[in-house]
């Protein structure tokens, strides 16, 4: 009886997390509105991509919190 009612609780215990991914709002990433009508331009010359999107986040007051990220920008 105390294998099967293990059993049980193992069967119950594997689907939580699943449950629990269920229960976390969701939130959608949406472009605020200000921005669909602001321009933006950014003159890239041999710039890395890394500190390109910093100057981007910089400029619209976000602050970036990624890995460096190989690569550079031209034009």
């Amino acid at each position: 009886m105390t294998g099967n009612r293990e059993f049980e609780m193992r069967k119950a215990l594997m689907w939580l997390p699943l449950l629990l991914i269920g229960l976390t709002p969701v939130t959608w990433a949406v472009t605020p509105e200000a921005w669909k009508h602001t321009a933006y331009a950014y003159d890239a010359r041999q710039t890395e991509l890394t500190t390109a999107l910093a100057d981007f986040a910089k400029e619209f007051g976000m602050a970036l919190d990624m890995p460096s990220i190989p690569g550079t920008l031209d034009g």
